[in-house]
């Protein structure tokens, strides 16, 4: 047995040592003894061409999933957005931009968008005209020529010549919505003097229109709806009530022209694009029912007006004094055939007005402005002198600052009814009045200029009027 220790002891000895080498806590390099400064090695790192083993796997996603990565900051550009303006600001703004349109069969409005004289406007304002009468806000008026029409889409584009103006800016009829304030600038009913303006919103958006609750009259066709900031975003239309029994006026449909359908057809017009349509012009007036035999029998203070309507119809009256749209006096005359209604007015003015008749069927009609004076006995102004000292110019004086009316029409030889008669208003009492008058096309040496000129003194109390007739030859 004794003999067996020293063998026992040496396997045990052989077994106990490599254990304890081959230990995990043996590390030698770990005990403070072995310590050194602490270096620091930089890998490089290359790209793996070979596939890692599980365990270098299983070791990168550890890693992945215990160390988060910062995500890149995305810094969005800051949008500005337009300053809105004021009522007055929007006036400031957009006013000189807005023109009067004028042909011999009406007026409308329009306005500038570039400042080398191209006025867009509606294709319905210019219909069957080339030569066009333009007034600027200074109140100059000249010649413009039509060099673009769209009637499918009622757009047309003047040029006058005249630079250094000051346009309207367009904006984009895409983001309007529903409910944004917008506003109309323009002439309505045609009255020439200071550019109307009025506000409202967006109603809706139809398939090619802005339906909007802002006013919209004749008159005010091819003037600019804007927005808030003071850009069109939209070319007043026209206004529809036929489609509704009984409607009134200021409760129709007012209709306004994307400005991106009109913008996106610039180009063309400038390069002539000419497209007519046989359809109708927007109007007002269906041919089922019609208003006739309208009579004005006015007197100092009180005014009787009568017209006739060929069906059943409830009619409604609408009149103003000139040169305003405030003080509005509605009357109405329901289910009759022969209508009257009488109305207060003050002694030497100047009145319009327009009749809307509307019959239970939905029929709908509309007599377009109508003037009419009331009579005084105050002494008129008296009218001194009337020259044509050019072409296409008539100059009134008169002994005190007045107002003065041209009214003038153009006679072929054996055609009396060869022109309609137009009227011309001095914007400002003043005792000398410079009218620049539309020439019809074609004219010559024998056509015959008729005209008459009033004269209103400043307060519009009373009103003289004298007659005379050219011909053109004797003006060349």
């Amino acid at each position: 047995m004794k003999k067996l220790r020293p063998i026992f002891f040496l396997i045990l000895l052989g077994f106990i040592i490599p254990q304890v080498t081959l230990a995990v806590w043996w590390k030698p390099y770990t005990w403070k003894v072995f310590s050194r400064p602490t270096q620091t090695v930089v890998e490089k790192k290359e790209i793996a061409t070979t596939t890692p083993k599980k365990s270098d796997r299983e070791v990168a996603v550890k890693v992945a999933t215990s160390t988060p990565i910062s995500k890149p900051v995305v810094v969005k550009p800051k949008v500005v957005l337009p300053t809105k303006l004021t009522n007055a600001e929007i006036i400031k703004k957009v006013k000189p931009a807005v023109v009067y349109v004028e042909t011999d069969d009406g007026a409308g409005s329009g306005m500038i968008i570039s400042a080398d004289g191209y006025v867009l406007t509606n294709a319905h304002v210019v219909k069957g005209f080339t030569n066009v009468q333009i007034s600027l806000s200074d109140e100059s008026i000249v010649n413009g020529i039509v060099v673009g029409r769209d009637e499918d889409i009622d757009v047309a584009l003047v040029k006058i010549n005249r630079t250094q103006l000051k346009p309207a800016i367009l904006g984009d009829s895409d983001r309007i919505e529903q409910g944004d304030e917008v506003f109309t600038l323009g002439f309505p009913f045609g009255i020439k003097g200071d550019v109307s303006f009025k506000e409202g919103t967006i109603s809706r958006r139809l398939e090619k229109y802005l339906e909007t609750s802002a006013e919209i009259h004749p008159g005010n066709s091819g003037g600019p709806l804007v927005n808030r900031n003071g850009q069109v975003v939209g070319i007043n239309t026209a206004m529809f009530g036929k489609s509704i029994s009984g409607v009134s006026l200021g409760e129709t449909i007012k209709l306004a022209i994307p400005i991106n359908i009109a913008k996106s057809l610039i180009e063309e017009l400038k390069a002539g694009r000419n497209i007519l349509s046989q359809k109708s012009s927007p109007n007002y007036t269906d041919a089922s029912l019609q208003i006739s035999a309208v009579r004005v029998i006015p007197s100092t203070y009180e005014t009787v007006i009568k017209w006739e309507t060929n069906l059943r119809a409830d009619s409604k009256l609408t009149i103003w004094p000139t040169n305003t749209q405030s003080g509005n006096i509605v009357l109405s005359s329901n289910d009759s055939i022969q209508h009257e209604v009488s109305v207060s007015t003050n002694p030497g003015k100047i009145y319009y007005f327009i009749i809307e008749a509307n019959s239970d069927n939905g029929g709908h009609s509309v007599i377009e402005q109508k003037e009419f004076y009331t009579p005084t006995d105050k002494v008129a102004p008296e009218i001194t002198s009337v020259t044509v000292p050019q072409l296409k110019q008539i100059t009134v004086t008169t002994d005190e600052p007045s107002i003065v009316m041209l009214t003038y029409v153009f006679e072929y030889t054996g055609d009396q009814d060869a022109q309609k008669v137009k009227k011309i208003y001095s914007t400002d009492p003043k005792t000398v009045s410079i009218f620049q008058v539309l020439y019809p096309s074609p004219w010559n040496d024998n056509t015959i200029l008729h005209f008459s000129v009033s004269a209103i003194d400043k307060s519009l109390n009373v009103s003289s009027a004298k007659s005379y007739s050219i011909l053109l030859r004797d003006i060349r």
